[in-house]
C-alpha cells in the first residue's frame, strides 16, 4: 500500500508487523507498528481455522496519528459471512469485499449496513478498480503530460 509518500506491508516471522519503505528519505526499512493478529489495517479471521469463536466478525483498526504505535484504535466492527480479501473502498465511506464463497459484499462506514451484491468469482481472484473521471485530456501519441 502506498502512503503519505511510502509504500507498507505486511511482514511476519514470530510478530506481525507492518513495515514501511520511505523511497524519499533514507531508503531504509522501518517497522510502523508491532501487532498481533487482531490487530491490522482490516482484521479478518483466518479461515485456515476450522474452530473460530469470532468466524463472522471482521475488525477495521485506524491509526489516528501516522507513526504513533499508541494511536491505533478499533474504528469499526463489521458482521457478515467470512472475508476472502478487501477489495477496495469507495467514495471514502463504502468498503468492498469479496466472501469466502466469492461474492462481492459492501460495508457502508457512515450507516453500518452490509449488502450483498450479485457478482461472485473464484475467492481471492476478484479486483476492483476505482474509476475517477477526470477533465484532463489525454494526447495520442503525446510524451508529455
Amino acid at each position: 500500500m502506498y502512503y503519505k509518500g511510502v509504500v507498507h506491508w505486511y511482514a511476519h516471522r514470530n510478530l506481525v508487523v507492518i513495515l514501511c519503505f520511505d523511497s524519499l528519505y533514507d531508503e531504509k526499512v522501518h517497522c510502523l507498528a508491532i501487532i498481533d493478529e487482531c490487530l491490522t489495517f482490516i482484521c479478518y479471521p483466518d479461515l485456515r481455522r476450522v474452530s473460530s469463536p469470532v468466524q463472522e466478525i471482521t475488525d477495521i483498526w485506524i491509526m489516528e496519528e501516522y507513526n504513533v504505535n499508541d494511536s491505533w484504535i478499533k474504528k469499526f466492527t463489521i458482521r457478515c459471512s467470512p472475508i476472502e480479501s478487501p477489495l477496495a473502498v469507495w467514495n471514502d465511506r463504502l468498503l468492498l469485499l469479496q466472501d469466502e464463497r466469492g461474492l462481492v459484499i459492501s460495508y457502508n462506514l457512515n450507516s453500518d449496513k452490509v449488502e450483498e451484491y450479485k457478482l461472485h468469482g473464484y475467492p481471492g481472484s476478484l479486483r476492483i478498480i476505482v474509476y475517477k473521471e477526470s477533465l484532463m485530456s489525454i494526447h495520442k501519441g503525446s510524451t508529455q503530460v
